[in-house]
């Protein structure tokens, strides 16, 4: 999952514009930009950009790591570029499939594999609530939306609570399931304890980022669609790097968007 440790971002950071176009400082022309690509940090962009056609990093900007800031810049790029559609692209880490965490409900992610792309047909939001552990409860158990809604204006009508529903646009190739939830958490799991913990909330999550439903609210409230799609970098809760396969989920993630942009223009 994208929370390298600091020496990783900064040299990620110093090298980043060397390898790339300078998309952050390029203004789109708001007539001409259909789609607008969001990636999380410069590191997963230098990846990415590998496997993109020019026309396509033409529309790439960096929406920010976290929780917090890819909301806001989010805001900022659909105010700014007016697109039809975004698709938020990265890495995630996979939760397996651990019956007793999810209540005895069922899911497909044991045909889910690290190194490999899905795209989510929901995405939800853990962290934000009272409490910590198995004391935790979201602000949706709490009786509490993160928007009330708004009646009239022509934005943010609807409220938004702990989930958000996605748009998933399929190819022949593409992962997708019926029920597919993505869990946009505060920081990533740093043992298993703390994977089955978000799954007694989330049973039917498949994996876990930090941007996904900060990226989805700006969307909602500007009511444009949103499809994410993540590869697999890793097993959540697992911090020994040498198990991850970050550029494999990134190459898998670019190569379930390109048909996705081609027949979606």
């Amino acid at each position: 999952m994208d929370d390298m440790n600091s020496q990783e971002r900064s040299n990620s950071n110093a090298n980043s514009k060397s390898n790339v176009p300078d998309f952050e400082n390029d203004l789109h022309d708001p007539t001409d930009s259909k789609w607008l690509i969001l990636v999380p940090t410069t590191f997963e962009l230098n990846i990415l950009a590998k496997e993109l056609t020019s026309d396509q990093l033409d529309r790439i900007e960096i929406c920010g790591f976290g929780a917090i800031v890819p909301a806001a810049r989010t805001a900022e790029l659909i105010q700014r570029q007016r697109p039809d559609r975004v698709l938020l692209l990265g890495i995630a880490g996979a939760f397996e499939n651990e019956p007793e965490a999810r209540s005895g409900r069922s899911t497909n992610t044991a045909s889910l594999e690290v190194g490999q792309a899905i795209s989510f047909s929901q995405v939800a939001c853990y962290g934000v609530g009272v409490g910590t552990g198995e004391e935790f409860q979201t602000a949706g158990q709490m009786g509490w939306q993160h928007w009330p809604g708004e009646s009239g204006g022509e934005s943010g009508g609807e409220a938004i609570g702990d989930q958000l529903e996605l748009e998933q646009l399929r190819t022949g190739t593409d992962r997708t399931q019926a029920d597919c939830t993505l869990l946009t958490v505060s920081s990533a799991s740093n043992s298993p304890a703390e994977v089955n913990e978000k799954l007694r909330r989330f049973p039917q999550a498949v994996a876990e980022d930090m941007e996904g439903f900060a990226v989805a609210a700006a969307c909602h409230l500007s009511k444009t669609p949103l499809t994410i799609i993540r590869g697999l970098s890793n097993i959540a809760g697992d911090r020994n790097k040498a198990n991850w396969k970050i550029k494999e989920a990134l190459s898998a993630a670019a190569n379930m968007a390109k048909p996705i942009l081609q027949a979606n223009p």
